[in-house]
């Protein structure tokens, strides 16, 4: 008897506070309903928009490194995901590493032109290599630009067909040791312009199977022994980039033989080498407009010279990326070359130190040197890790102003000065120093400045740094930043 009467309380007691939460349950559901009908009365003005502006929108949203981006917006709400799902733009261009994700982004691509950046990891027997070939073949004549690349002991797509006539840009790059190369029967890329090659030790194999005769650009990241062969192969080559690559190629003095290579449409030159005296030798470029080398102390200047002379070409722009070197040196570049660079109407110089600097704004503010670059119009100095002097700086483009042009335009006056300083900016405490007294020359020089502006001159000047925990260095390019604010 005893304990029926405590289960019998027990449930009453139960009972009763399942009466207490469902009061509260009751009273919690109109309040949810309440709330749900004040949001579906809220009007969201994005989600009012015509699908069209959507989709204009997230084409504009979404990055040109698009690995995640189409993600993004499919997640964010149904409306957007349907927008997403029927906006071919956002899937027509795919940086990948996986196949799958590939398979399910093209088809919703509509019919555009694809890109595809793509790294393999994949062996050639496994069921994602051949789904690679598959999608690269089916879609064949769709691909406008193919980025390719190996990565440890993966291999590139060799069983592939149909022809690629919208290839515009193929790029191979061979990471993996025992990589091997993508066989393409690329003559059957009529619209192939652009290619870029860094396959390592099967570079050999590419010589016969793409179509050389046709290439406007190309990029090698090869040895001497490898661009010697193909370039012959390029007469309407217009733009050609060679990187450092001798580490892993065969040195110049063990070639036994290099042809002259004459390429009468190449307007182009960038050489990102070390050594690229050694390979100027053997080219000829007539029509060579804009030079980009890696200058170094042990510059060959007779070489050079050779060069250009032989070439005939009158050179309008050049960037210099510098090396530690003494401060005249870049001067006795442009001196020594006066006549084969007398035509450079725009320079370029990165990473210069401030010894170089101050030396090269010398030789162009004196009035002896008439013909130092003559015909200069626009002056860039760019990635600079120190603080410069203010009045070097307006004495140099004051002088470059002032010149009178001669009617054969063989002297002309600076139009454009940019200054950009780089993301490792260093600083001592004579740069403090000196930072005071550019503060203290600040208005004399913000009235020349204007001077020169007024004049025509246009006065750009940048920082690519984000974080700085040095104040002087902060103050240092807060000063010329300053300057520039209230110049404009």
């Amino acid at each position: 008897m005893l304990s029926s009467r405590l289960h019998r309380a027990r449930l009453a007691q139960i009972e009763q506070h399942m009466l207490v939460l469902e009061n509260q349950m009751t009273l919690l559901r109109a309040e949810k309903e309440t709330i749900e009908n004040d949001l579906a009365a809220i009007v969201y003005p994005v989600l009012t928009l015509p699908n069209e502006i959507t989709s204009q929108i997230f084409v504009h949203y979404v990055n040109d490194q698009r690995i995640h981006s189409p993600q993004c917006l499919l997640s964010v709400c149904s409306s957007w995901r349907q927008v997403a799902l029927s906006t071919c733009w956002l899937f027509n261009r795919v940086m990948s590493r996986h196949v799958d994700q590939l398979a399910s982004w093209i088809p919703l691509s509509g019919n555009l032109p694809l890109t595809l950046d793509f790294i393999s990891y994949y062996p050639p027997s496994s069921h994602e290599f051949r789904l690679l070939c598959q999608l690269l073949s089916a879609y064949s004549g769709r691909w406008r630009s193919l980025t390719l690349a190996t990565m440890q002991n993966g291999v590139l797509p060799i069983h592939l067909s149909g022809t690629f006539s919208s290839l515009i840009t193929l790029s191979i790059e061979s990471f993996g040791s025992s990589a091997e190369p993508m066989v393409i029967p690329m003559l059957q890329a009529p619209r192939l312009v652009e290619l870029k090659l860094d396959s390592g030790r099967v570079m050999s194999l590419w010589e016969t199977i793409l179509p050389w005769t046709q290439l406007t650009k190309l990029e090698l990241n090869e040895g001497l022994e490898h661009w010697s062969q193909f370039l012959p192969r390029t007469p309407n080559l217009e733009v050609l980039r060679i990187t450092d690559s001798f580490r892993d190629g065969v040195p110049p003095n063990q070639i036994q033989f290099i042809p002259m290579i004459v390429l009468p449409q190449l307007h182009t030159l960038d050489f990102f080498l070390t050594d690229c005296c050694d390979l100027i030798q053997y080219l000829t470029l007539p029509a060579l407009e804009n030079l980009t080398i890696h200058f170094t102390p042990s510059w060959n200047w007779d070489m050079m010279e050779l060069f250009v002379q032989r070439s005939r070409c009158t050179v309008r722009n050049i960037e210099l990326w510098v090396e530690i070197m003494e401060a005249d040196l870049i001067v006795d570049f442009f001196e020594d070359l006066q006549w084969p660079l007398s035509s450079v109407r725009q320079l370029t110089i990165n990473t210069p130190t401030q010894n170089m600097l101050l030396s090269l704004f010398d030789a162009l503010s004196d009035d002896d040197r008439v013909q130092f670059l003559p015909v200069l119009e626009t002056l860039k100095i760019g990635d600079v890790q120190f603080n410069i002097p203010l009045i070097p700086i307006v004495d140099m483009l004051s002088a470059r102003m002032q010149r009178v042009p001669d009617k054969d335009g063989n002297v002309a006056n600076l139009k454009s000065f940019e200054l950009t300083f780089g993301s490792e900016l260093s600083s001592t405490r004579d740069d403090a120093e000196l930072d005071e007294h550019m503060d203290s020359q600040m208005e004399e020089v913000l009235e020349q400045l204007r001077r020169l502006q007024s004049g025509g001159l246009r006065v750009d000047i940048q920082s690519t740094f984000k974080h700085m925990g040095d104040a002087i260095a902060l103050n240092a390019v807060h000063t010329f930043l300053q300057l520039f604010i209230r110049l404009c």
